[in-house]
């Protein structure tokens, strides 16, 4: 008999894509609804090499409270069905179902008040917390068809802050070198504050903090004012392919939080250098990832290409992601975006991720 080989987490996304349109990697799976909870337990490691007997690796159990990455799917997130304006057709009790689901399970709390204040223990009153999104793709103050971030997400992580008392004025949704367009500001729940290149908004502006990058050759780089000032930080990138990163997820959403990320392009590329990336030294950085308190990846329609409109996804049986995926681990949360971007890309001809992305 030929040993078996246990599957990697890329050959069991694969198998379960197939099987239940990509939904699941999990050890964890419930349904509330038509929302789907699935809960990882990211595991890296070089392909397994035969052995000399077949016996089954056991899968290991997850304790309450242990989820790494959490899941969270729903099909009715939106009604789109290729409309220009894909803004406009999010679904915000369903999003809001989903983000307090995630959270839930993240933390393993029984209201949304407890989940929040699980994530910010240590939260006091008058204290300020960033908001990180990402709109890569704006330049001006006009709206444009390619994938950016979507307010939904955001009105739902604000109402879930204000339930543990924060209040909206000391809320700050930010992306420091793009423009926040209507589409977004005009869904956005008022009463908390839009920082921008200033192009829409109030500009974020640049603090005095520069990062410290452990390569010389690496240009230094001013971090954003509002997130300077503020005292948490909220990580809410996109699930998207980047054509010289190979992947643009939660580390590389702060090209949004310095002055001048033009120059670190050179060296996020994975053939630039196998021992280093100065995406991490962002999270080394204590305004980075000293106040990170939670990643919330948003792959409502997340990005097939890297500046498209919306496109449904092979893995998820031919339909938008509809997903969003938390971890308190930034390492986690986009590992396991990686496999989803990278999983479509190896059959797509929209984009290839590279060999070294993930590293």
């Amino acid at each position: 008999m030929k040993p078996k080989i246990p599957l990697s987490r890329k050959q069991f996304l694969q198998g379960m894509a197939a099987a239940a349109g990509g939904l699941t990697l999990a050890s964890l799976n419930r349904a509330l609804g038509q929302v789907n909870n699935s809960v990882y337990l990211p595991l890296v490691i070089k392909p397994v090499q035969p052995t000399a007997t077949n016996t089954p690796i056991p899968v290991p159990t997850l304790p309450p409270g242990s989820a790494r990455v959490v899941h969270i799917r729903s099909e009715s997130a939106t009604n789109w069905s290729g409309q220009t304006a894909y803004w406009d057709y999010a679904n915000q009790a369903k999003i809001t179902e989903m983000v307090n689901t995630g959270m839930l399970t993240l933390t393993n709390t029984s209201t949304i008040a407890d989940a929040w204040r699980a994530i910010l223990p240590n939260y006091q009153a008058g204290q300020k917390i960033a908001i990180k999104v990402s709109f890569n793709n704006s330049e001006s103050c006009s709206n444009n068809t390619a994938i950016d971030g979507i307010a939904e997400p955001i009105n739902a992580i604000v109402a879930g802050l204000e339930a543990m008392g924060v209040a909206k004025s000391n809320i700050f949704v930010y992306d420091a070198s793009r423009a926040i367009p209507p589409r977004f500001s005009g869904i956005l729940v008022s009463g908390v504050n839009l920082r921008d290149n200033g192009s829409c908004h109030t500009p974020s502006g640049s603090s005095n903090h520069a990062i410290n990058f452990l390569n010389g050759g690496v240009t230094d780089e001013l971090v954003a004012a509002t997130l300077y000032d503020a005292n948490y930080l909220i990580n809410v990138p996109i699930m998207k392919p980047h054509p010289i990163a190979g992947v643009s997820l939660g580390y590389k959403n702060h090209f949004g939080t310095i002055d001048n990320p033009g120059g670190l392009h050179g060296w996020i590329a994975p053939s630039t250098s196998a021992s280093y990336n100065p995406l991490v030294d962002f999270f080394r950085d204590a305004h980075i990832g000293g106040k990170t308190v939670v990643t919330i990846g948003d792959g409502i329609f997340a990005a097939r290409g890297f500046n498209t409109p919306p496109q449904n996804w092979d893995t998820f049986g031919n339909k938008l992601p509809h997903s969003l995926f938390f971890s308190k681990d930034p390492v986690a949360v986009d590992c396991v975006m990686h496999d989803f971007v990278n999983r479509e890309g190896e059959d797509s001809q929209w984009f290839t991720v590279p060999t070294g992305s993930n590293r």
